[in-house]
């Protein structure tokens, strides 16, 4: 129950036979039931036939809580969207906003995307650098102790103290299935309580739902699709001329693993103070140092004057959907943050925020021409996860290994938003006419609503579930699934109501 496992779109239920008056041996079924969701999977059922939610679930209903700040109304996501490679939606602002009006932090939120990859904050002795760890600066070592800092921090979702969060999450909706994970007296101790939060939420971003490792160029590795030309030029910069992968390596690593395109190393790269930082102007209890406030970085953290404005190197995933760009949001897209890496060091330089310490060396250089900068821009565009390959119709197509034939779809299924509260867009597509069933179950296989029961023509189609069921009752938030019957395939999503 306490291992951290991933399913992808499995739904996990067990039912039970009575047999007078005795619970038998479970059996997984294979014919629907009215009224009940068929079984592909029992490894997630608890003896008794209950459903067991996983950490990362509960992670995940963690991460979009917006119940769990003070004033209500932001969570984890607020500032971590799926929908901009898990870091700020907001584009306008150069810095995250927190739960209270007009009060915002002092950095550009980073992705948290593949963070889970980031090894523990330590000192390499080989290279002489600090290396790893979690924040721009590092002062978090490990993901678990990352999640302690966003709830309590006055900036972000300013709750007076771990034992507020603790409670809200006793309260939730989801109180039950974390007795299920860590036991019912898991609320006792506020202390262990909070670190169970924690690390529900680091086993969620350790999902694979953060680290997909499905871009276009992760296709191109796997030779399964390939670069166009400006993409490839990019690449060839990106690894050459540009020299950016001396800090964001892009080839395999060790057995063939995906580039993370970051070192987690710390540097100095000469970013420019951002006069539209809206944290300078904020009141002396959250700045106490106003308009004269710098960010020392990594040297702030450890109080080492050599190490002043040393920033963690981000990864590039997700690179083109997560503007702005630079630890302060200087940069308003990636196309300037491009040009300053490269360029920044020939002809004037801009006066750097720590102007100490700042690497002159690997960065700035390049001298790279437009067209250049827009080669390299049009490869960081294939870094973006959710890449879907084109179906090639010719199976003898070189671009296709012989292990992975044309991709054929008669169906398609998405829900977005997920989470949602208090409703969501489920989208479908049909490729031909077919009869459609389209239906919510609760996790124990009951069926909570339906919503699509006819014949349609091939072709988009959408329904929308408001969180009631069929007498129009609101449910409680939790975890849900959507299944499409057609006539010849059936899908199952998962839906995460949040209220």
């Amino acid at each position: 129950m306490h291992a951290i496992r991933y399913v992808s779109v499995a739904l996990v239920c067990l039912l039970c036979l009575f047999i007078a008056g005795a619970i038998s041996t479970p059996t997984a079924l294979t014919k629907e039931q009215p009224g009940t969701l068929p079984l592909v999977d029992a490894t997630r059922a608890s003896p008794d036939g209950a459903y067991c939610p996983t950490t990362e679930e509960l992670g995940k209903l963690l991460f979009f809580d917006t119940n769990l700040s003070y004033p209500t109304g932001r969570s984890c996501a607020s500032c971590h969207s799926p929908a901009t490679g898990f870091a700020d939606p907001n584009r306008i602002n150069p810095v995250s906003t927190g739960a209270v009006n007009d009060v915002c932090g002092n950095r550009n939120a980073p992705t948290v995307a593949y963070c889970s990859h980031s090894p523990a904050f330590h000192y390499d002795a080989a290279s002489g650098s600090f290396v790893g760890g979690q924040f721009w600066d590092g002062r978090a070592a490990t993901l678990p102790e990352q999640a302690r800092h966003p709830f309590v921090n006055p900036l972000e979702m300013n709750n007076y103290s771990l034992i507020n969060v603790v409670q809200k999450v006793s309260m939730s909706s989801y109180a039950n299935l974390f007795k299920e994970v860590y036991g019912d007296d898991c609320f006792n101790d506020a202390e262990a309580a909070y670190g169970m939060i924690t690390n529900a939420i680091a086993a969620y971003e350790h999902s694979k739902e953060l680290n997909p490792f499905s871009s276009k160029y992760d296709h191109y590795l796997k030779g399964t699709a390939p670069l166009g030309r400006r993409e490839a030029a990019g690449l060839a910069l990106f690894e050459g001329k540009g020299g950016c992968s001396g800090c964001h390596p892009s080839a395999p690593g060790a057995g063939g693993s995906p580039p993370l395109f970051t070192d987690f190393s710390y540097h100095n790269v000469g970013v420019p103070r951002n006069p539209y930082n809206p944290y300078y102007s904020l009141p002396p209890r959250l700045n106490p140092a106003g308009e004269a406030w710098v960010d020392g970085g990594l040297g702030a953290v450890l109080n080492a004057p050599e190490l002043m404005g040393k920033m963690k190197v981000p990864t590039l995933r997700n690179v083109a959907l997560t503007a702005p760009y630079g630890h302060n949001g200087l940069f308003k897209s990636l196309r300037g943050m491009v040009e300053f890496c490269a360029n920044a060091n020939v002809g004037h330089r801009l006066e750097p925020e720590v102007p100490t310490n700042v690497n002159l060396t690997d960065f700035g250089n390049a001298g790279l021409r437009e067209r250049e900068i827009d080669a390299l821009v049009a490869f960081l565009n294939t870094l973006s996860d959710g890449y879907v390959r084109p179906v090639y119709k010719d199976p003898g197509d070189p671009m296709l290994t012989p292990d992975t034939p044309p991709i054929r779809r008669d169906v398609a299924l998405s829900i977005a938003p997920n989470p949602f509260n208090p409703a969501t867009r489920i989208e479908f597509t049909l490729n031909a006419p077919a009869p459609v069933r389209l239906a919510v179950y609760d996790v124990s296989g009951r069926l909570v609503r339906r919503l699509v029961d006819e014949e349609l023509p091939g072709g988009v189609h959408a329904a929308t579930w408001d969180g009631t069921d069929a007498s129009g009752t609101s449910v409680a938030s939790g975890i849900y699934f959507v299944r499409l019957t057609t006539g010849k395939q059936t899908l199952v999503r998962k839906a995460v109501l949040t209220r």
